[in-house]
């Protein structure tokens, strides 16, 4: 008898429905904005479970750029703007992450947050034109 598995970034799961992306875009430096999942509806983690984050894939623009000004969670979504989530904001990357050195492909970074139900993903970025993938798992 075989098991199969799926493995995202140190998350392990061996039911695929488990397996959670979202995507998001900044155009101009300095924005937040709501991950998606599809492309167009903020995601928003079901209820009842909770979100382990194992991955972050992001795309840089420069390789001096700190393409992760912030990565957290909040109560509320927000569309591509200088306002930031407003209720129960929890940072879990504040600081800054630089690029990884190749300004026109991705970079890898294996993680491990907790993100509880109802919770909306949000980042921030200080360069222009990059995008960040979000790969987890809902139990």
């Amino acid at each position: 008898m075989s098991i199969r598995g799926f493995r995202i970034g140190i998350g392990a799961t061996d039911t695929i429905g488990d397996i959670v992306s979202a995507y998001s875009y900044i155009a101009s430096n300095g924005q937040y904005e709501t991950l998606e999942s599809p492309v167009g509806t903020d995601y928003q983690v079901t209820a009842g479970k909770t979100l382990y984050i194992t991955r972050l894939v992001y795309f840089v623009s420069s390789s001096d750029a700190i393409t992760i000004q912030e990565f957290g969670y909040a109560d509320d979504a927000v569309a591509e703007g200088a306002a930031a989530p407003s209720t129960n904001k929890v940072a879990l990357i504040d600081g800054g992450i630089r690029g990884g050195g190749n300004a026109t492909g991705p970079t890898t970074l294996d993680v491990f947050f907790e993100v509880p139900a109802g919770k909306y993903l949000y980042w921030r970025s200080n360069d222009n034109g990059v995008a960040i993938m979000m790969n987890g798992l809902e139990l």
